[in-house]
């Protein structure tokens, strides 16, 4: 079961200790003495009927952790303090070397999208390579912040610290998956492999693009991504004046020959099934882009109920982007007309639609 209580306790930052009229002293003293035991440093303070000033629960800069390591510098090495019960426990990680930001930053986001309800606090200050700033981090759950306000002094060791407070933690996968972080000529080697494969992923789409766009230059870059199953996705781009953008459910080396051809070949079908409504929509182009090169695309809609709309882009400079909100095989000519009529109303600004 989860135990609230405990876990409110963990991660306050403030304790609010209400109808204190009622108790003994002594009574007050052991149930601080419970609190101070699960969190020490968030100060308890005795209220009656919750009358509590304005100061002491606002503006309380809770995420000052240079401050708190100013008060108190052991702060970031944990001991049995924080274990309340068998699966709620606290990991004290000091790593020495420098950390490669890219990496770390990919590594705390895969933790918190797959284990976020399960940490419930972090807080660290990290060495990051090619920086003299102090990297200070927090977390709460899946929100965390990062700070740099502050420099390594110049006779200071340069060692990251990062604590975790959560239940059933792995100990040891967390360890290791924080010291690949870095830098090192095992890391080097891994980004260069990475980088190949960007190039690899990248031909794959340029020799797999639809026939109308042949020759474009594509990027692929790893994106994080909110989903749990997969919080490092691939997102391809096509580089045309309104860039094309596809993501991928899989990590960067996990994408195939075969996922980049099948997501070219049905974008290709799409603009197969569009080529009607190409032609009306050049033939209803306003004077001021006409004679422009005109794309049609089926995307994801974002109203309710809806699941597809169409997409019509005027390659002009700046481009100009409209929707008819259909599936694009529903599409009729007067719904390319009303919405050209719109644009031209509205020349590069805003985005037109009609239904």
């Amino acid at each position: 079961m989860e135990n609230e209580a405990v876990e409110q306790v963990a991660f306050a930052d403030r304790i609010l200790l209400n109808k204190t009229d009622l108790v003994s002293e002594d009574d007050l003293e052991r149930v601080e003495g419970r609190l101070r035991a699960i969190n020490q440093f968030a100060p308890v303070h005795r209220t009656v009927q919750s009358n509590a000033s304005v100061e002491s629960v606002l503006d309380i800069h809770g995420f000052d952790l240079t401050r708190t390591l100013e008060m108190s510098p052991e702060f970031l090495s944990v001991g049995g303090r924080h274990q309340h019960d068998a699966s709620v426990t606290s990991l004290s990680i000091v790593q020495p070397g420098e950390l490669d930001f890219e990496m770390v930053q990919d590594w705390v986001h895969t933790l918190l999208q797959t284990r976020g309800p399960s940490v419930y606090r972090m807080k660290g200050v990290l060495s990051v390579a090619e920086t003299r700033q102090k990297f200070v981090f927090q977390a709460v759950h899946m929100i965390f912040k990062w700070v740099g306000d502050e420099s390594w002094g110049a006779d200071e060791p340069r060692v990251s610290k990062l604590v975790l407070i959560g239940r059933d933690l792995d100990h040891a996968a967390l360890r290791a998956g924080f010291a690949a972080c870095v830098v090192s000529a095992e890391l080097a080697e891994r980004k260069a492999a990475r980088r190949s494969t960007v190039r690899k992923v990248c031909q794959w789409a340029e020799q797999a693009l639809p026939a109308v766009f042949a020759g474009t230059s594509v990027t692929a870059n790893p994106v994080r991504s909110p989903k749990p199953a997969c919080p490092i996705e691939t997102a391809i781009t096509v580089l045309l004046p309104m860039p094309k953008e596809f993501t991928l459910p899989k990590p960067l080396e996990a994408v195939t020959r075969e996922d980049v051809a099948a997501l070219m070949q049905a974008w290709s079908s799409i603009l197969e099934r569009g080529r009607e409504v190409q032609a009306w929509a050049e033939q209803a182009l306003p004077k001021a882009v006409a004679g422009q090169r005109v794309t049609i695309d089926e995307i994801e809609s974002t109203h309710v109920n809806q699941k597809f709309e169409t997409s019509i882009t005027v390659l002009a400079s700046p481009p100009w982007s409209m929707k008819v909100l259909k599936r694009l095989e529903d599409v009729t000519q007067q719904n390319v007309i009303d919405v050209m009529t719109y644009a031209a109303l509205c020349g590069a600004q805003g985005v037109p639609s009609v239904r």
